[in-house]
């Protein structure tokens, strides 16, 4: 047999002051469970999905990569390293790189935000990055300034598909994404929109 509230003619043999106590139940009841069930579903919207998350953080680290003949290859330094255990990668806050090519040059880069993988085969620059060769004798100083790059270390290798502008000495090249490989002789590959100003001139 059905509750009394829900059998026929119940509801209006109840008096108007019953009516109303029991229409304030059943909006207070549905509203109850409105509120429940959307609380819920925000807490089911919001789990965090712990792959994703850094598992532990390193402040001011520094990793030091040696040849085969011991002699220092590669050089990364940055204020912060955030580990991923998903993929063993790790997040850099602003990044300091720097490599030595088969020529004995030295190559700085920095940016603001960095990603590198697990096996440092792969390193992700993000904004302001600045990659810097240093005069020598016999050459001028170059610079390369983007938004974002990627390098492979141990290739000497880097490419973006970002606008780019390098300064080499008083002559300079402006590209739609590069291909560049450090090792010696050095190449460089301009993808599109390139321009370019250069002063004929020999370093003394």
């Amino acid at each position: 047999m059905a509750p009394q509230f829900l059998q026929e003619n119940a509801f209006t043999n109840l008096t108007y002051s019953q009516q109303i106590l029991l229409g304030a139940i059943i909006i207070l009841s549905l509203a109850s469970w409105g509120i429940r069930y959307y609380m819920e579903d925000e807490v089911t919207t919001q789990k965090i999905d712990i792959t994703k998350a850094a598992d532990y953080w390193v402040d001011n680290i520094a990793s030091y990569t040696m040849d085969a003949q011991g002699n220092l290859s590669h050089t990364l330094i940055a204020d912060l390293a955030k580990h991923f255990p998903k993929d063993d990668s790790a997040e850099l806050t602003n990044p300091r790189f720097e490599f030595i090519n088969n020529n004995g040059q030295y190559w700085k880069v920095k940016s603001k935000m960095g990603w590198i993988s697990h096996n440092v085969n792969l390193v992700k620059l993000y904004g302001n990055v600045t990659i810097e060769r240093n005069a020598k004798a016999y050459d001028f100083p170059l610079s390369i300034k983007t938004e974002y790059i990627q390098i492979k270390p141990k290739e000497e290798y880097a490419e973006t598909d970002k606008f780019i502008h390098i300064v080499y000495g008083t002559n300079w090249i402006k590209s739609q994404g590069l291909q560049a490989w450090f090792k010696t002789p050095m190449r460089m590959k301009f993808l599109s929109k390139v321009t370019a100003h250069y002063a004929n001139g020999v370093k003394k």
